[in-house]
């Protein structure tokens, strides 16, 4: 077996493993696609379960710089979303922006965990990474000229979420920081189709930013993100179509069947069948 798929399996066996100890996980997070006019929330941190960390291997210095980086990039989502949902009264902005607290929670876990300081400052629209400071200010003033322009500056930050944070997955092998990462992809896939959802009931259509056509293209279609089937009878899980990523992009033409066996311990699963579909 490749090393790519030793990681893919790795992923696929912490995430059963520790998926359901993280609170507001996964796709659970809501797209968003709301549109009326409501109250907004504050963004202040919420109260979420952290999972129990392996903390006997320390960090690497690429892991912890991800994770400082990353903490800020949903801190400047958030605090994006925040200014945009007052300017705008959409709903989709204050459902995506709790949202993006809960990611930025799950990623205090870890930087509780490890005892690290946090990267992330506590006032809004303020940021240690001069990057993301000067795209704050450049994307909350373009989403201010108009309600389409705020949905697009929206897709484009979602976008670019997920670009690092696939970039990111290629050298993170901290267990529970990977489903994290998961977490939080899982989570960019339905934030993006909130907003392009919210602005084809504009009437208008959404072009790729980032990512390339294809890729956008499945997200939105829902493609990326096969659901896999637990047979409890035979104890087997089946993941009937899954695709390879490699330095952040989809490895083209390589599409795998995966069927795993729970062994008798009840913790542990064994590959039966890889079949290559592609």
């Amino acid at each position: 077996m490749n090393s790519s798929m030793k990681l893919i399996v790795i992923s696929i066996l912490t995430t059963l493993t520790l998926s359901y100890a993280i609170a507001g996980n996964g796709p659970g997070a809501g797209n968003g696609s709301g549109q009326g006019t409501s109250g907004h929330s504050s963004g202040n941190s919420t109260t979420s379960a952290c999972p129990s960390f392996s903390t006997t291997t320390p960090l690497t210095a690429e892991e912890v710089a991800s994770l400082r980086f990353m903490r800020e990039e949903e801190k400047l989502a958030r605090d994006v979303y925040q200014a945009l949902a007052v300017k705008w009264q959409v709903q989709v902005f204050d459902n995506i922006m709790s949202s993006e607290q809960t990611h930025m929670d799950q990623l205090k876990c870890v930087f509780d965990a490890y005892q690290l300081p946090d990267s992330a400052l506590a006032e809004p629209g303020q940021f240690n990474d001069a990057k993301l400071q000067g795209l704050y200010s450049d994307l909350t003033t373009r989403g201010m000229t108009s309600l389409s322009e705020a949905l697009r500056v929206g897709a484009l930050i979602e976008e670019v979420d997920i670009k690092d944070l696939n970039q990111a997955l290629t050298v993170i092998q901290q267990p529970e920081m990977r489903v994290i990462y998961q977490n939080l992809l899982e989570g960019s896939y339905n934030h993006l189709r909130g907003f392009v959802q919210n602005l084809e009931q504009q009437g208008e259509s959404y072009t790729a930013q980032i990512l390339s056509h294809p890729e956008v293209t499945a997200i939105l279609t829902g493609g990326d993100t096969a659901i896999p089937v637990f047979d409890l009878d035979s104890s087997r899980l089946l993941i009937s179509e899954m695709q390879l990523r490699k330095q952040g992009s989809i490895v083209p033409s390589e599409t795998y069947q995966v069927e795993l066996h729970l062994n008798p311990d009840g913790k542990t699963l064994e590959i039966i069948n890889l079949k290559r579909l592609q």
